[in-house]
């Protein structure tokens, strides 16, 4: 209604047409009311409800399209009108707006709404942006069931397609890894049943891929590893991972098949085991290479085992046999200079013995004579250090009556006494140098003549040296004669002190404390460990005679059947201290070294020749050349 103002008002009109007594119409009864304020509120209120709405669709997360019958834009919400901003959307046709096309693309999902009247989807990449989308059509109808609209909800899903393609390259990668993997390979579900397996695994099992998946994991383990399964279960899912477990495997043909276990979990978000990835590496071949080494190491100890007993055996023969019943011990020095006396023993060869006091060096020269062919003979020892010096060349050559004063009988010496058998001079060093002239006359010719008489004496007597110094020295110091030297240093024999055979020390003390407890009237047989360690510690300067003597002592002050402490030993280095600043025990290999090298100083490095050291040591040139070379010997300076 136009007002008088010229405002125009919303009236809402009611009339009623009136009549006279005729019935006759005389006129329109009209009553007018004025609704401009609410339609105006009502606007309003539309206007807001249409904001919220549209706000509502904006905010989601999914852009909505409003298409007409011919794909037309009807109307577009904010996320949609954002990915095209350069273009007006309402008015355009869908697929002009989206992809610039011309017509419909094929398959479009809102064309297949339109016309069957169902929803369709669609996952596309845009070309316009190239990402991908995932587009729903819903068909919007009258009550008649006629499509009159669509309404196209798309949701971007780039992200979600950009992690499918990395989860499904990650899967074709390890299904690769799986297939190629030089180690058997399993999928196992958490029930234990087998999922996959790879073709390394086929193989070695026997079996087809068919007839394994799908059974428990149980039936490719030997009963000894099946007991572990259910514990390696129940550790495979409270760790997750389980390391380096041996296990035995058996084959479809019944074969045992020895394998390293390392398997993990896959969980889902929620820690759910969804299956479990096994290798097992087959260490079939290195258990068989350990059962190898086994079986050898046990023929070796075996073998090692029959050897010392055939030693034990041929030293007891040799013992027996031989006459070395009193030169105790078992270590392989002192067998070493047993054999080395068996080899010398049968010749008429000088013999000159080397080593400390207390060694031992008369033993060896009786074992050698009572193992030579002249056993039945006289051996005649002859102590030089006791020998006055006036009266040494009557000791030794005996002299006439008359011969000087004093010389009221004829008396023979040494030599003669010996005639036929063996004489031992113990400690030759000390010999003055005019009868180490007459000596060599001995050693060469067999003859010399008695103090006071021209008469020449000839004599068969074998020769057998004993000193305790370095006789080389000693000539180059001009106390003793080179060549005597060399004549009597035909065949040396060096006995290695105690301490470099300490393990003769329990034997020798087995020998000496009965006997020494013997000849003392008491019955000791017992030697406490402490005590026994105690003898093993000590480094015995005076060697064998040394421990002789302390066994003496400490049975002297024994009571009862044990042996008690050392009395009065010096407390000297032990062979723990020793052991720190290097290692008293030498090997035979490290004997013989030592031997080689101090013939060769004393030969003046001459390997071949009368006065050469292979002459010295009674073996071929070529063969001392060869042990030089294999015992690494070289010449200082």
């Amino acid at each position: 209604m136009l007002c008088k103002d010229g405002s125009v008002r919303q009236v809402r009109l009611n009339s009623v047409l009136l009549h006279d007594e005729k019935e006759r119409a005389s006129g329109v009864l009209s009553i007018g009311e004025d609704i401009s304020d609410i339609i105006n509120n009502a606007e309003k209120d539309l206007v807001e409800q249409h904001d919220r709405f549209e706000s509502i669709l904006s905010a989601l997360n999914t852009g909505l399209v409003l298409l007409n019958p011919d794909l037309t834009v009807i109307w577009a919400n904010e996320l949609i009108r954002k990915m095209f901003p350069e273009k007006e959307l309402v008015g355009m046709k869908c697929y002009t707006a989206a992809e610039n096309r011309t017509s419909p693309c094929e398959g479009c999902q809102s064309v297949l709404a339109l016309n069957d009247g169902l929803v369709h989807e669609r996952v596309f990449m845009n070309a316009h942006n190239k990402r991908w989308y995932h587009v729903v059509a819903l068909p919007i109808k009258k009550e008649t069931g006629q499509v009159i609209s669509v309404l196209e909800a798309t949701t971007d899903i780039n992200e979600r397609k950009r992690t499918e393609e990395e989860l499904h390259l990650a899967q074709e990668r390890f299904s690769e890894f799986f297939r190629k993997i030089p180690d058997y390979g399993l999928i196992v579900s958490p029930d234990g049943t087998i999922l996959d397996i790879n073709d390394a695994a086929l193989a070695p099992l026997g079996y087809k891929k068919e007839e394994i998946i799908g059974k428990p994991l149980t039936m490719i383990y030997a009963p000894e590893s099946q007991s572990k399964i259910n514990e390696l279960f129940n550790k495979w899912k409270a760790t997750e991972q389980i390391r380096n477990e041996e296990m035995v495997l058996v084959t479809k043909q019944g074969e045992r098949r020895f394998v390293l276990l390392n398997a993990g979990s896959v969980r889902d978000k929620d820690g759910k085991i969804l299956y479990s990835t096994s290798v097992l590496t087959d260490i079939t071949a290195f258990k068989q290479a350990e059962e190898d080494r086994d079986r050898a190491m046990k023929e070796i100890e075996f073998l090692k085992n029959r050897l010392e007993e055939e030693n034990i055996y041929l030293r007891e023969e040799i013992t027996s046999e031989r006459g070395f019943s009193e030169i105790i011990g078992k270590s392989n020095a002192l067998l070493y200079v047993l054999t080395k006396i068996q080899q010398v023993a049968g010749t008429n060869a000088a013999v000159l013995i080397q080593g400390e006091t207390g060694v031992g060096k008369e033993l060896v020269a009786r074992a050698i004579h009572k193992s030579s062919p002249l056993s039945g003979k006289p051996f005649i020892k002859v102590d030089c250090t006791s020998l006055p010096v006036n009266l040494v060349e009557s000791e030794l050559f005996g002299h006439e009556k008359g011969a000087f004063t004093g010389a009221e009988y004829l008396r023979k010496g040494r030599f003669e006494v010996a005639d036929g058998g063996t004489i031992f001079l113990d400690e030759m060093s000390e010999l003055p140098l005019e009868i180490q002239s007459k000596l060599l006359r001995v050693l060469e010719h067999g003859e010399f003549e008695r103090v006071g008489s021209s008469q020449t004496i000839h004599v068969n007597v074998r020769v057998i040296a004993a000193t305790n110094r370095n006789l080389m020295d000693e000539v180059n110091a001009g106390r003793f004669r080179a060549d005597l030297f060399y004549r009597i240093n035909v065949y040396p024999i060096t006995v290695p002190p105690l301490r470099d055979r300490r393990e003769d020390i329990p034997l020798l003390v087995q020998y000496f404390v009965p006997k020494i407890s013997a000849q003392a009237g008491k019955k000791i047989d017992q030697v406490p460990s402490a005590v026994m360690n105690k003898l093993m510690q000590y480094d015995w300067p005076g060697n064998v005679r040394e421990l002789r003597n302390v066994l003496e002592r400490s049975i002297i002050t024994s009571t009862g059947m044990f042996l008690s402490a050392p009395v009065g030993l010096p407390q000297r280095k032990t062979a723990k201290t020793q052991a720190d600043s290097g290692p008293q025990l030498r090997t035979l290999e490290e004997v013989e070294r030592q031997h080689i090298l101090k013939v060769l100083d004393q030969a003046g490095w001459r390997v071949s020749g009368p006065d050469g050291a292979a002459h010295i040591l009674g073996i071929n040139p070529s063969t001392l050349r060869f042990r030089i070379k294999k015992l690494h010997i070289k010449r200082l300076n």
